[in-house]
């Protein structure tokens, strides 16, 4: 069992974000849904992936394997990740990595960021409400779509 909690930060920077497509044998993807009582900037109610802000001195893979860790409880090492894709949004880059892995969430892990996990099939996506743009990095992480 993994002791990683999810941690309130100090030294968030948010100069970037990492989000990690965690697929798994049957070509499912884990999504995780967020609390209906978060602020609407934060998603309340949406699905979405593993991932977050960076810290100080944090690169990309770094954040994506940090907050992984924090938000699944899944461990990953930096040769696990492949990486899908990075997005410019103003102030900050988006950046986006594939993983496999059988291991099942540990949601205790999580504070109040989640409060349920899926795995979901490719043709299961449509019937979840996500965070904008989830589902079309969910389906290029299937495919390995990079940019």
């Amino acid at each position: 069992m993994n002791d990683i909690i999810e941690k309130k930060h100090n030294n968030e920077d948010r100069s970037h974000n990492s989000l990690v497509v965690v697929t798994d044998d049957k070509d499912r993807t884990l999504i995780l849904k967020r609390p209906s009582t978060l602020p609407p900037e934060k998603y309340p109610s949406l699905w979405g992936l593993p991932g977050g802000g960076s810290l100080t001195g944090e690169d990309p893979m770094a954040t994506a394997l940090r907050e992984t860790q924090e938000e699944t409880g899944i461990v990953f090492k930096r040769g696990d990740l492949k990486f899908l894709s990075e997005k410019d949004r103003g102030d900050k880059k988006i950046f986006f990595y594939k993983a496999f892995t059988n291991e099942q969430p540990k949601l205790e892990n999580v504070l109040d960021e989640h409060v349920a996990f899926r795995w979901i099939g490719p043709d299961e996506i449509k019937n979840y409400k996500m965070i904008k743009d989830t589902a079309q990095i969910i389906k290029d992480g299937l495919t390995g779509v990079t940019e």
